[in-house]
Protein backbone atom coordinates (compact mmCIF):
# COMPACT_ATOMS: atom_id res chain seq x y z
CA UNK A 1 0.00 0.00 0.00
CA UNK A 2 1.37 3.28 -1.22
CA UNK A 3 1.82 5.84 1.35
CA UNK A 4 -0.16 8.31 0.18
CA UNK A 5 -3.46 5.64 -0.12
CA UNK A 6 -2.39 5.08 3.73
CA UNK A 7 -3.63 8.11 4.47
CA UNK A 8 -7.27 7.78 3.13
CA UNK A 9 -8.58 8.62 6.32
CA UNK A 10 -7.34 11.88 6.56
CA UNK A 11 -10.17 13.42 3.85
CA UNK A 12 -13.13 11.73 5.95
CA UNK A 13 -11.48 13.78 9.07
CA UNK A 14 -11.39 17.13 7.34
CA UNK A 15 -15.18 16.65 5.84
CA UNK A 16 -16.38 15.72 8.90
CA UNK A 17 -14.44 18.35 10.60
CA UNK A 18 -15.96 20.64 8.05
CA UNK A 19 -19.40 20.10 8.29
CA UNK A 20 -19.38 19.54 11.78
CA UNK A 21 -17.59 22.43 12.57
CA UNK A 22 -18.54 24.69 10.11
CA UNK A 23 -14.67 24.83 8.60
CA UNK A 24 -13.83 26.81 11.69
CA UNK A 25 -10.80 24.51 12.52
CA UNK A 26 -9.31 24.68 9.15
CA UNK A 27 -9.63 27.84 7.96
CA UNK A 28 -7.14 29.22 10.02
CA UNK A 29 -4.74 26.60 8.55
CA UNK A 30 -1.87 27.88 6.26
CA UNK A 31 -2.48 28.40 2.81
CA UNK A 32 -2.38 24.48 1.05
CA UNK A 33 -2.48 22.63 4.41
CA UNK A 34 -4.59 20.87 6.19
CA UNK A 35 -5.13 19.58 9.32
CA UNK A 36 -2.60 19.35 11.90
CA UNK A 37 -0.16 21.24 9.48
CA UNK A 38 -0.15 18.36 6.91
CA UNK A 39 0.84 19.50 3.38
CA UNK A 40 -0.28 16.97 0.45
CA UNK A 41 2.36 16.47 -2.24
CA UNK A 42 2.29 18.79 -5.11
CA UNK A 43 3.31 17.97 -8.22
CA UNK A 44 4.06 19.58 -11.76
CA UNK A 45 1.98 20.80 -15.07
CA UNK A 46 1.49 23.12 -17.34
CA UNK A 47 -1.20 24.95 -19.35
CA UNK A 48 0.42 26.15 -22.67
CA UNK A 49 3.56 26.49 -20.74
CA UNK A 50 2.74 28.28 -17.53
CA UNK A 51 3.74 25.96 -14.75
CA UNK A 52 1.65 25.38 -11.77
CA UNK A 53 1.77 23.23 -8.98
CA UNK A 54 -1.14 21.00 -8.27
CA UNK A 55 -2.74 18.89 -5.57
CA UNK A 56 -4.47 15.93 -6.42
CA UNK A 57 -8.09 15.23 -6.20
CA UNK A 58 -8.14 11.52 -7.20
CA UNK A 59 -10.59 9.46 -4.54
CA UNK A 60 -14.05 10.37 -4.00
CA UNK A 61 -13.12 11.46 -0.65
CA UNK A 62 -10.00 13.70 -2.00
CA UNK A 63 -12.93 15.10 -4.76
CA UNK A 64 -15.83 15.66 -2.57
CA UNK A 65 -13.04 18.13 0.34
CA UNK A 66 -11.47 19.31 -3.15
CA UNK A 67 -10.03 22.95 -1.52
CA UNK A 68 -13.08 23.63 0.70
CA UNK A 69 -12.28 25.47 4.27
CA UNK A 70 -8.93 27.29 2.68
CA UNK A 71 -8.70 30.77 2.85
CA UNK A 72 -5.85 31.03 0.21
CA UNK A 73 -4.63 29.72 -2.14
CA UNK A 74 -0.82 30.68 -3.77
CA UNK A 75 -1.10 32.46 -7.18
CA UNK A 76 1.25 29.43 -8.96
CA UNK A 77 -0.91 26.36 -7.08
CA UNK A 78 -3.86 24.52 -8.11
CA UNK A 79 -5.68 21.44 -7.59
CA UNK A 80 -6.44 18.53 -10.45
CA UNK A 81 -9.17 16.49 -10.09
CA UNK A 82 -8.41 12.97 -12.02
CA UNK A 83 -11.15 10.83 -12.95
CA UNK A 84 -11.23 7.80 -14.40
CA UNK A 85 -13.42 8.21 -17.47
CA UNK A 86 -14.90 10.86 -19.47
CA UNK A 87 -17.88 12.42 -18.26
CA UNK A 88 -20.05 15.32 -17.68
CA UNK A 89 -18.72 16.96 -14.28
CA UNK A 90 -20.19 18.88 -11.60
CA UNK A 91 -18.77 21.03 -9.21
CA UNK A 92 -20.38 24.00 -6.28
CA UNK A 93 -17.76 25.66 -3.75
CA UNK A 94 -20.37 25.59 -0.59
CA UNK A 95 -17.64 25.47 2.36
CA UNK A 96 -14.89 26.78 -0.57
CA UNK A 97 -13.86 30.94 0.75
CA UNK A 98 -11.58 31.37 -2.52
CA UNK A 99 -13.09 32.65 -5.97
CA UNK A 100 -11.74 29.79 -8.06
CA UNK A 101 -11.75 29.13 -12.13
CA UNK A 102 -11.68 25.44 -13.45
CA UNK A 103 -11.22 24.39 -16.48
CA UNK A 104 -12.67 20.84 -17.37
CA UNK A 105 -9.91 19.16 -19.38
CA UNK A 106 -10.65 15.91 -21.51
CA UNK A 107 -8.75 12.43 -22.12
CA UNK A 108 -6.00 14.33 -24.62
CA UNK A 109 -5.04 16.75 -22.44
CA UNK A 110 -7.04 19.38 -24.50
CA UNK A 111 -9.20 22.12 -22.07
CA UNK A 112 -12.57 22.58 -23.23
CA UNK A 113 -14.31 25.14 -21.20
CA UNK A 114 -13.13 27.33 -18.58
CA UNK A 115 -15.64 28.25 -15.74
CA UNK A 116 -15.64 30.75 -12.87
CA UNK A 117 -16.87 30.13 -9.59
CA UNK A 118 -17.99 31.79 -6.41
CA UNK A 119 -17.40 31.26 -3.11
CA UNK A 120 -19.99 29.71 -0.81
CA UNK A 121 -22.26 29.28 -4.13
CA UNK A 122 -24.52 26.16 -3.63
CA UNK A 123 -25.45 26.40 -7.35
CA UNK A 124 -23.92 23.25 -9.26
CA UNK A 125 -21.57 24.02 -12.65
CA UNK A 126 -21.35 21.53 -15.56
CA UNK A 127 -18.80 21.11 -17.65
CA UNK A 128 -20.13 21.81 -21.29
CA UNK A 129 -19.10 18.35 -22.07
CA UNK A 130 -17.13 15.06 -21.49
CA UNK A 131 -14.35 15.97 -19.22
CA UNK A 132 -11.33 13.55 -17.81
CA UNK A 133 -9.67 16.10 -15.50
CA UNK A 134 -10.78 19.30 -13.96
CA UNK A 135 -8.37 21.99 -12.88
CA UNK A 136 -9.08 24.10 -9.91
CA UNK A 137 -7.01 27.84 -9.77
CA UNK A 138 -7.36 31.13 -8.44
CA UNK A 139 -9.85 33.33 -10.45
CA UNK A 140 -8.50 34.94 -13.19
CA UNK A 141 -5.08 32.74 -13.30
CA UNK A 142 -6.51 31.55 -16.74
CA UNK A 143 -7.21 34.90 -18.58
CA UNK A 144 -4.47 36.37 -17.02
CA UNK A 145 -2.35 33.76 -18.98
CA UNK A 146 -4.26 34.10 -22.34
CA UNK A 147 -5.58 30.70 -21.51
CA UNK A 148 -8.49 29.45 -23.43
CA UNK A 149 -10.30 26.35 -24.65
CA UNK A 150 -7.95 24.57 -26.93
CA UNK A 151 -5.17 25.06 -24.37
CA UNK A 152 -3.05 22.11 -24.29
CA UNK A 153 -2.51 20.87 -20.41
CA UNK A 154 1.63 19.17 -19.94
CA UNK A 155 1.74 16.75 -16.53
CA UNK A 156 5.40 16.17 -15.60
CA UNK A 157 6.99 12.46 -15.39
CA UNK A 158 6.20 12.85 -11.54
CA UNK A 159 2.28 13.73 -12.07
CA UNK A 160 1.65 11.03 -14.96
CA UNK A 161 3.40 8.26 -12.04
CA UNK A 162 0.96 9.21 -9.46
CA UNK A 163 -1.56 9.25 -11.47
CA UNK A 164 -1.04 5.78 -12.98
CA UNK A 165 -0.39 4.53 -9.53
CA UNK A 166 -3.56 5.70 -8.15
CA UNK A 167 -5.75 3.76 -11.26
Amino acid sequence: MSHWRSLGFLPILLVGVCVLGGCDGLSEAPPSTGAGGFRPPRYALEVDGHPLEVELAVTDEEQSLGLMCREKLDETHGMLFVYDDEARRSFWMKDTFIPLSIAFIDRNRVVRDIRELKPRDKNTVWSQGAAMYALEVNRGWFSNHGIAPGAKVTFSPELEARIEESR
